[in-house]
């Protein structure tokens, strides 16, 4: 298996959700030499370095700071990660007579029909 397929093969594995997605970026970002930033804290940047970004435990953002000698003045790269699952609804809980269940509604894109079509 090449590197990049080694890569794509571990975070598909241990990216299960957004969470585990983005703690999975930020990791491979450190050892990669990123330096994370505060955010809502004022920050210090140099130009040539690279830095992560993490509003939410679910979103990550990485910058490299461009030198003023390149040509493109700014560069932006963006990706979204989105779990499609099941969340459940507020006062969730359904009781019957010899079980219990818990009503929930798809979110993030869910494909019902690919799998709620079979036995789980």
């Amino acid at each position: 298996m090449k590197r990049q397929e080694r890569v794509l093969d571990s975070l598909i594995r241990k990216g299960v959700t957004a969470y585990h997605a983005a703690a999975y970026v930020k990791e491979r970002l450190l050892q990669a030499g990123y330096q994370e930033l505060t955010y809502g804290a004022s920050w210090k940047v140099r130009r040539g370095e690279n830095y992560i970004i993490m509003p939410y435990p679910s979103m990550l953002i990485a910058v490299h700071i461009g030198n003023y000698e390149e040509r493109s003045a700014i560069r932006i790269a963006a990706a979204h990660t989105d779990s499609p699952c099941l969340k459940l609804k507020p006062h969730a809980d359904i009781s019957g007579a010899h079980y219990a269940q818990v009503n929930v509604e798809p979110y993030g894109g869910l494909l019902k029909q690919t799998w709620f079509d079979r036995p789980l």
